[in-house]
């Protein structure tokens, strides 16, 4: 079993804070060793990355949100996935919280069924 380093676990704890409370949000680590953030089996947010490289969050938006993203430092469409609308960034930045805090938001609306979707939407 795969053990997160010290960085990875404070990015999880970092990106759990931010998405979850959201209904029915688990946590996994896929076969590239990096940290899925899913609904119903549907993943939102990935931690990868690794200590020498540095770490990278990537998260699903919709078509607008990543073109606008992509426009700006430090964000780029996500190698393979980024045709499916993810969106990558640097998790160097401890003060970055807030500014994903919407992104996530996004990215679990994207993958979440309607009726936990409603739940959020209630709640907010």
């Amino acid at each position: 079993m795969y053990q997160l380093s010290a960085r990875e676990q404070e990015l999880k704890e970092g990106v759990n804070k931010l998405v979850g409370d959201y209904p029915e949000v688990t946590v996994a680590i896929d076969g590239f060793n990096s940290t899925l953030f899913r609904v119903k089996d549907k993943s939102f947010v990935r931690i990868g990355g690794n200590e020498e490289k540095g770490f990278f969050l990537c998260f699903k938006a919709s078509p607008e949100s990543q073109e606008f993203l992509i426009q700006q430092e430090p964000y780029w469409k996500t190698p393979y996935f980024g045709q499916y609308g993810w969106v990558s960034t640097w998790a160097n930045e401890p003060d970055s919280w807030e500014q994903l805090k919407p992104l996530l938001f996004e990215a679990y609306c994207l993958a979440a069924p309607r009726n936990l979707m409603k739940q959020v939407m209630e709640k907010a």
